[in-house]
């Protein structure tokens, strides 16, 4: 008789556990169905290719792990057709990282990804050039600094041969930071390291990212014609919160659209960077949902020919990358998916664009 009442309740336990696992489930669909009909905002007219970037939550220990790469790469295929890595030129000399880099390149094209590869030229804090250790110099007004950057920027285009290339990544931080000498020293020599990688690599797209809301700030937007014969594509790098806007109805209708005014006739456009936060001074999931609502028709005029989305998935608090602490509410919480995996409510919303 006990065996059967142990038996008996087994089942009953069973059937409690499913049920309740239907009841979640069922939880879960309800409120996906509830996001997909909730989003607002035109998406018939999007004509830009989405992607995203890899962290170093998908290289925890500077190496490439299979599993976590993996994870990475179907998140981002639900999402869009371009993966990037953005990496410093000062740990140039790390071999884990060259084949990290050359690993990715080859896995997103396997998979049939568009491959980015970003070369940030500047120390962590943006005030100085920072060199590898092998290289004698820190500046590009010096000969030796502009040969090595040469020989690294073709090294990655013959090894890593990513399909976009930026040689700098928001190189207007430097004039933020009030060194006008280097970021006047880099003008001058991208234009002919342009040259050589066009000779060398017709096929691969090279661009220059600028961090345009604190160019807006500043008002220099007028620099950017004179990179007009250093590039193909002109890439901007947009956190608008970085103006204290604590809504996305605040962003003003004309935000991107008044760089035409400084950029050659039908210049070539991309957004190399943009986000918005899920937590900070008056953010939420909902408030990032809001934010890819609205970019359509914030990017309307200017018409990317791609966006890259910071990041794929929250950073978990001891995955920060250093130097952007500071920014922990701005950067850490910029993700489509959670810490634990988790799709939040802006990711429907960025689905939709393709």
């Amino acid at each position: 008789m006990l065996r059967k009442t142990i038996i008996l309740l087994i089942i009953l336990s069973v059937g409690i556990f499913f049920s309740s696992c239907d009841d979640n489930l069922i939880e879960l669909d309800t409120k996906e169905t509830e996001i997909v009909n909730n989003i607002k905002g035109d998406f018939n007219n999007v004509n830009f290719d989405v992607g995203t970037f890899i962290t170093p939550m998908n290289f925890p220990l500077g190496l490439f792990d299979e599993k976590l790469i993996e994870d990475y790469f179907d998140k981002t295929k639900k999402i869009g057709p371009i993966v990037g890595i953005q990496s410093n030129w000062f740990e140039a000399d790390n071999k884990d990282l060259q084949e990290l880099g050359k690993n990715l390149a080859k896995k997103s094209k396997e998979k049939g990804f568009i491959f980015i590869y970003q070369s940030n030229i500047h120390s962590t804090d943006a005030k100085t050039i920072k060199t590898p250790n092998s290289v004698k110099g820190n500046s590009f007004t010096e000969e030796d600094v502009k040969n090595a950057y040469t020989q690294e920027m073709l090294r990655v285009a013959e090894e890593i041969k990513p399909d976009i290339l930026f040689i700098a990544v928001e190189l207007n931080n430097l004039l933020f930071n009030n060194n006008e000498k280097e970021f006047n020293a880099f003008k001058e020599y991208s234009k002919n390291l342009y040259q050589i990688l066009k000779e060398k690599h017709p096929d691969i797209t090279i661009s220059i990212s600028f961090g345009w809301d604190h160019m807006k700030l500043r008002n220099e937007e007028h620099v950017l014609m004179d990179f007009k014969d250093n590039l193909d594509v002109y890439s901007l790098s947009t956190y608008p919160a970085i103006f204290g806007l604590t809504s996305v109805d605040d962003i003003p209708e004309n935000h991107y659209s008044d760089i035409l005014e400084y950029l050659p006739e039908n210049a070539r456009i991309s957004i190399g960077e943009s986000g918005w936060s899920s937590i900070g001074k008056g953010s939420s999931e909902e408030e990032q949902k809001k934010y890819y609502e609205r970019l359509p028709e914030l990017y309307k005029k200017i018409n990317p020919e791609y966006v890259i989305i910071s990041y794929v998935h929250d950073l978990p608090d001891n995955n920060i990358p250093k130097g952007t602490e500071n920014y922990f509410d701005l950067f850490s919480r910029q993700g489509l998916y959670d810490v634990e995996g988790n799709p939040k409510p802006a990711l429907k919303v960025v689905q939709k664009y393709n």
